[in-house]
């Protein structure tokens, strides 16, 4: 039996390409999450967590924003406190745990960021295929390293007018 993996979507004249046995995870599925990279607390949590403001970096909040609430860890202070209680309360209910493990454990799941990115494939795929001792199955994004490095060159040079326009006061 072949390991379970993660693979890319695809798009070709329109259409979405779902590789051949892959079970699509994206936002057009019943797995998809509450969360996308463009909702403005994700943004701001984005730019609150790290050093700068890149698509993979808000990729990786989503991620982990989807793997909590997935486990129920709605309530847990660094992830959701920037959320509001109205926001809190109009997530809808999760799959369960046992629903996750039943529909996608040993399938290979099909999500559009590139392998090596987080995406709620590689979470998903994680938690189906949990090992007997409770540990998360490896996924391709488990090496990923935020991007820290310094802020563009317009967010420079827009800090830089800030602060000499500050200076002046």
């Amino acid at each position: 039996m072949p390991e379970p993996q993660r693979v890319r979507l695809t798009r070709v004249n329109g259409w979405t390409v779902v590789p051949r046995g892959a079970i699509r995870v994206d936002r057009a599925t019943p797995w998809r999450s509450p969360f996308w990279i463009d909702q403005p607390y994700i943004f701001t949590r984005a730019r609150l967590s790290f050093d700068a403001d890149t698509r993979s970096n808000r990729m990786l909040m989503v991620a982990r924003l989807h793997f909590a609430w997935l486990m129920g860890l709605t309530r847990v202070e660094p992830l959701w406190c920037f959320l509001s209680k109205e926001m809190l309360a109009q997530l809808p209910d999760p799959p369960t745990l046992l629903e996750i493990e039943h529909h996608l454990r040993g399938k290979t799941l099909a999500d559009w960021p590139a392998l090596g990115q987080p995406c709620i494939g590689d979470v998903l795929l994680a938690i189906a295929n949990r090992r007997r001792d409770g540990s998360l199955y490896p996924t391709p994004s488990d090496s990923f390293e935020p991007d820290n490095s310094s802020l563009s060159r317009a967010n420079r040079r827009r800090d830089q007018e800030y602060s000499i326009g500050k200076v002046g006061w």
